[in-house]
């Protein structure tokens, strides 16, 4: 088993071509023209609520934290982040009784949700040492990203629906894009065992994508990462700078069915870290992100 492995899903698994019969599918090209413009409507309206609802209060790229100590701050957050999935992947294997033999047998489904507890309790850890850093050289909560909601809490409903009618879309439209260009497919492993019954399975199941995975890749790719590339240059530069890097680890990057989801769960979650300044509004949609996708594929029965 690798010591380190992506802690989050994505829409693909849902809509993995290999689910869907293929006598239910319509037209490829009709299908590819009906989700490029549902995924243009919907992304649109996205678009628009956001920036209505969650209007901007300072510009990233005039941070009053020296450049430096920006950059700093940033790979502190990817360090921490990386070290603690692999020092949570090999507690977890201690924990669960399982040693990694090459060409040996995979963990029980117990063991596997075992390990996932232990890493994500870990991984939950990483904004830590990122916040006392900033905090030590004179950074306010407003500067971290960490400042209450306030009244625009009230629109996280509306934007869940609006994301989980776009997530949609999306997975939709890469499927279309899979089968007009007749790419090759492929099955994601760790959400196959993940949804192996096991005695831990709910808790793994909350733990890992709905809490650790929001909250420290929040951290890590909106605020540190994406907030610093925003510092030198202007939002589309660094937004797609910043999800390629984010999609990069979470799918194989020839399959469109993995790679287009997470790519515009990237981007707008960086737009909505954009417009709020804010780092609770993308964890709260990347965990009902997640937790949809856990539903749907019946995770957390």
């Amino acid at each position: 088993m690798p010591a380190m492995q992506c802690l989050d899903v994505d829409m693909s698994g849902v809509f993995d071509p290999n689910r869907v019969p293929a006598q239910t599918l319509p037209d490829t090209a009709t299908l590819l023209t009906v989700t490029a413009v549902g995924l243009a409507v919907v992304g649109g309206f996205f678009y628009w609520l956001v920036r209505r609802t969650l209007s901007p209060r300072e510009d990233l790229s005039q941070s009053t934290s020296p450049g430096s100590h920006v950059a700093a701050g940033a790979l502190l957050l990817v360090g921490t982040y990386f070290v603690a999935q692999v020092i949570g992947s090999y507690a977890g294997m201690a924990f669960a009784g399982y040693t990694p033999v090459e060409n040996g047998p995979l963990p029980t489904p117990e063991q596997y949700h075992q390990i996932d507890i232990i890493r994500a309790l870990i991984v939950l850890l990483t904004p830590i040492p990122y916040i006392l850093f900033l905090k030590s050289g004179g950074a306010t909560t407003t500067h971290i990203g960490l400042r209450g909601m306030g009244k625009r809490a009230a629109w996280i409903p509306l934007l869940c629906v609006t994301w989980t009618a776009l997530s949609i879309a999306t997975g939709w439209f890469a499927v279309a894009v899979s089968q007009c260009f007749d790419l090759g497919r492929d099955t994601q492993e760790v959400l196959a065992r993940t949804m192996q019954p096991s005695d831990w399975r709910l808790v793994a199941s909350i733990l890992s994508p709905v809490m650790a995975a929001p909250l420290a890749e929040e951290f890590v790719f909106r605020v540190g990462l994406f907030g610093l590339a925003r510092r030198y240059t202007g939002f589309w530069p660094a937004a797609i700078i910043v999800t390629l890097f984010f999609a990069s680890l979470h799918g194989p990057v020839e399959q469109p069915q993995y790679i287009v989801p997470v790519s515009v769960l990237g981007l707008s979650l960086c737009w909505v870290y954009e417009q709020s300044r804010n780092v609770w509004f993308p964890v709260a949609l990347h965990a009902f992100h997640n937790a949809s996708v856990l539903l749907l594929t019946g995770m957390l029965e």
